[in-house]
């Protein structure tokens, strides 16, 4: 039905990727550089004004006539969510490239050293100090107020201002403003020349033309007033925020809850009907969906990643649930067309409707992994617990790949990944190191091999997270402190009632809530690695710490009963008391010590456990530990358990999961499982409850069967449509690289 709309989509973004590694030059950049250099301005919010009148004038709207929508200012490659860090520099990102050194010459050499502990995978940040990727745009106050709401609530602060850089950033806020206002513009003028020079259209295409050239001069100036108008602005802003501001625009907000009053509205007006409100949202769909091609053989120079979101389900301000025909009409649309992309993020409860879970488990059932599960039960209570009101909890998103947040009122770092298996590594193999893995000066580990008792071994494991911990926070203040002064984003800014009315922009602290975030990789494998060295050489007694150490060192190599008697022991996620009472101790240590640091801001450090593709290529470098890994072994995803020990039953894992806090994991957390193919729905559905139940944050689940796989790797061919979650992304099993499909062929396949 929509193969003409796919065909046209495609031809576009199929042709636009820049591959990693590759920089091809943009001239727009040349044309903002040449206006800047005529004014002599050399404020950041003034050259940032600057870029977003440039790029308004500029840029060359990309309009198809087969799709009602008018979005695509084509200034980005077709993987660029805005990030100025993706394949192919843009013009959102010129303020970024032009003063990126600046946060090197604030102190070269902690940015040095920081940089240097992110290449020898101590950390990860998807920035310079800070995180330039991850952003959710405040879709519904602009949808509530329109720009020209904000233009003159912006306008009323300019008497307000105590500072210079109050001032500097109202007036571009304002520009930015304007900025769009005239991007929308140029959308009318470019469908009325269409109308006028393209021969032939269909009625469809004449339909479309017309109502991009009535509506562009209107949206988003004006408040959006229908359904179709509302559902354009979140094409819109997704694509506008990151092409004139240089940010990773990622989230489609809720549009279950946005959309729903336009919907009924319409549908009582009579301007519109469930059939149509159907088609809409297919053709939305597929806009993103068409921007990949996903037969492209994935890897980690070739991703398979775009980073955008949509959240359904889930609860309103009141704790009610969220389930109506906009929620149906998104996931039978999603199922329909076979999406991957945009991500459907499902919000639920262990109380949610049990046609809700129907709906999203026709797609797990089928073989498609392509929906997040996020627990209400249990991240909203730890949103509360880190500060948020009730009323922001509930209306929470899980945005890019599974970062809570919370729309229009938090500017939340995240992907902040940190290695806890790293210091490890470091202390067990300080003397055998080669050197592209010896620590940088700025990392001391203890002599673990000293300890007397397992009590001060595990205090100086510890020790070392913890300052390594200290000093990531110390460095990334300095970036925080001359972010504003570097790249700021005024336009994304002000359509945050905070940011306006506190007259800063996110990038200096405006937001209403500013934490920080610290993601946990590993931490299965320090849980078991701590098992096996308590019970081998302090409780039993048979071997010393010294030669488990030396077994290590030689990667076990000769060493087939120390091993043995490493992976013998008790280890996280057989739900046995021993491994539940270490694991919570490890967690309340390591939450609690994230926790009570302090963001620059002033806000809190938020603790989770999530990692994205660093589980496999962490670990293709990480030597032996004591879970009984060798060299190159991948570490544990997210909260799950290693692949080391194998685990029959979900429901031992998920008990397991009963022993830890999540409360002090406002980031969230993501356990990642794969279950039998001819799984019943009913199982399924009590599977997920009794996860929520059970306090776990988020999950994929993937059901299928291995067997079904290895077919797959030798008839790719006839199994195009399985789809696998890999990490924070879903992808097409047959167009993984073999090392990853080996990947997930490994992975613990639990059984009922």
């Amino acid at each position: 039905m929509y193969t003409n709309i796919k065909e046209k989509l495609q031809a576009f973004y199929f042709s636009r990727p820049a591959p990693w590694g590759q920089d091809p030059h943009n001239p727009m950049l040349d044309t903002i550089t040449d206006a800047a250099e005529k004014t002599n301005e050399t404020s950041a919010y003034k050259l940032k004004a600057i870029q977003y009148k440039t790029i308004a004038e500029i840029f060359q709207p990309k309009i198809f006539a087969c799709v009602p929508f008018y979005y695509e200012l084509a200034t980005k490659n077709s993987y660029g969510d805005g990030s100025p860090f993706q394949p192919g520099k843009h013009a959102g990102g010129w303020l970024t490239y032009r003063n990126y050194h600046l946060f090197r010459d604030e102190n070269p050499e902690v940015f040095d050293q920081f940089k240097q502990q992110q290449s020898k995978h101590f950390h990860f940040t998807c920035g310079p100090y800070v995180d330039l990727v991850h952003y959710c745009f405040s879709y519904t106050n602009v949808v509530k107020n329109g720009l020209k709401g904000i233009w003159e609530q912006a306008v009323s602060q300019l008497p307000n201002c105590k500072t210079q850089k109050e001032k500097e950033f109202i007036e571009c806020g304002i520009e930015g403003l304007l900025a769009v206002k005239r991007i929308a513009e140029r959308f009318a003028e470019e469908a009325k020349n269409q109308l006028q020079s393209i021969p032939n259209l269909t009625q469809d295409e004449r339909d479309n033309l017309e109502w991009i050239s009535r509506t562009a001069t209107r949206v988003p100036w004006e408040a959006p007033q229908t359904f179709h108008e509302v559902l354009n602005c979140l094409a819109f802003f997704r694509e506008v925020a990151g092409s004139i501001d240089g940010i990773g625009q990622n989230a489609f907000g809720r549009p279950d809850v946005l959309l729903k009053p336009f919907y009924d509205t319409d549908l009582k007006d009579g301007i519109l009907t469930k059939e149509k409100a159907k088609d809409l949202i297919c053709k939305f769909l597929l806009l993103w969906d068409c921007h990949h091609d996903r037969t492209s053989i994935f890897s980690i120079r070739q991703p398979h990643e775009f980073e955008n979101s949509l959240n359904i389900g889930g609860c309103d301000e009141n704790g009610n649930e969220i389930f109506n025909e906009i929620t149906e009409m998104f996931l039978d649309a999603h199922y329909e067309l076979n999406c991957i992309f945009p991500k459907i993020m499902c919000r639920y409860s262990a109380k949610s409707s049990k046609n809700y879970l129907q709906l999203i488990n026709r797609a797990l059932l089928a073989g498609k992994s392509n929906i997040t599960l996020s627990n209400d039960d249990s991240i909203i209570p730890a949103l509360v617990k880190s500060g948020k009101t009730v009323q922001d909890a509930r209306n929470y998103l899980t945005s890019g790949c599974w970062d809570i947040t919370i729309e229009g009122c938090e500017k939340k770092p995240c992907a902040e990944y940190f290695n806890l298996m790293r210091p490890l590594e470091a202390a067990i193999h300080r003397d055998c190191l080669p050197e592209n893995r010896i620590p940088p000066k700025s990392i001391t580990v203890s002599h673990i091999e000293t300890a007397q008792n397992f009590e001060e071994l595990y205090n100086m494991i510890l020790k070392d997270i913890y300052a390594i911990l200290e000093y990531k926070r110390n460095a990334i203040y300095i970036g925080y402190r001359i972010w504003s002064d570097i790249c700021p984003n005024p336009f994304y800014s002000i359509c945050m009632k905070e940011c306006l009315e506190n007259r800063k922009d996110v990038t200096a602290g405006g937001a209403k809530y500013n934490p920080n975030t610290v993601y946990f990789a590993g931490f299965a494998n320090l849980v078991n690695s701590l098992l096996a060295w308590k019970e081998v050489c302090f409780d039993k007694k048979q071997f010393t710490l010294q030669e488990t150490i030396e077994a290590m060192r030689k990667d076990w190599d000769g060493y087939g009963d120390i091993r043995q008697a490493m992976m013998s022991t008790p280890y996280f996620g057989d739900n046995t008391k021993k491994s539940k009472e270490l694991s919570a101790k490890l967690h309340n240590d390591l939450c609690n010590f994230v926790n009570s640091m302090k963001s620059y801001y002033g806000d809190t450090f938020n603790a989770g456990y999530l990692n994205y593709v660093e589980f496999k290529t962490w670990g293709h470098t990480l030597r032996a530990t004591p879970d009984g890994r060798k060299l190159g072994d991948a570490i544990s995803h997210g909260i799950g358990p290693t692949r080391f020990r194998y685990i029959e039953s979900p429901s031992t894992v998920i008990n397991s999961m009963t022993a830890l806090d999540f409360t002090k994991c406002p980031s969230g957390s993501i356990l990642n499982m794969v279950l039998p193919a001819n799984i019943s729905s009913a199982q399924l559905e009590a599977v997920e409850r009794t996860m929520a139940k059970a306090g776990v944050q988020s999950i994929h689940l993937n059901c299928i069967d291995k067997n079904l796989l290895l077919e797959a790797q030798k008839h790719p061919e006839e199994h195009a449509d399985l789809i696998v979650r890999v990490c924070g992304f879903s992808a097409q099993f047959v167009s993984l690289e073999p090392s990853w499909q080996e990947e997930f062929i490994n992975r613990n396949f639990y059984k009922l």
